[in-house]
């Protein structure tokens, strides 16, 4: 039908989101534990943990700028340790409310473009974020070196 097909190409037309109340069996202070313990384990993880395991355990040399396979190496420590983080985090917290509603942490692939449960359609706005994130942040820090360096001259 033509006023929803038009519907489906405003995208960051809020209203849907807006309108749809999302349930679940817990609430804003146990969301704001999750958040800060996510925090505090994903900067214990990357600063502490990661790196820790990688010069003791692994012997990697993720510093050295002519070492690349151990920097590789050193960010699947660091994202595996991260995952299971995360993952364990989110069943910790999630435990106490068992039985989840049915439709909580469902996946389905009908609809992979739907504005509300479109995984695929989220899934690459996220990657895209992602992109537009990092190469925004590499290119201030590349911005903020040269300037740096333009003023020690």
């Amino acid at each position: 039908s033509a006023p929803e097909s038009d519907s489906a190409l405003r995208l960051f037309d809020l209203s849907l989101l807006a309108d749809t109340k999302w349930e679940v069996p817990w609430g804003g202070k146990t969301l704001a534990t999750g958040f800060g313990a996510w925090a505090f384990l994903f900067l214990g993880i990357g600063l502490l943990l990661a790196p820790a395991l990688a010069s003791s355990v692994f012997h990697l040399n993720f510093t050295d700028p002519s070492a690349p396979d151990d920097k590789a190496y050193f960010l699947l420590l660091d994202q595996s340790l991260e995952l299971v983080a995360g993952l364990g985090l989110v069943w910790l917290i999630t435990r106490p409310y068992a039985p989840l509603p049915e439709d909580l942490f469902s996946f389905s692939l009908a609809r992979p473009f739907d504005r509300r449960d479109g995984w695929l359609l989220w899934g690459l706005i996220g990657i895209g974020a992602g992109f537009l994130g990092v190469g925004g942040t590499a290119y201030l820090i590349s911005f903020l070196q040269s300037q740096a360096g333009m003023d020690g001259q």
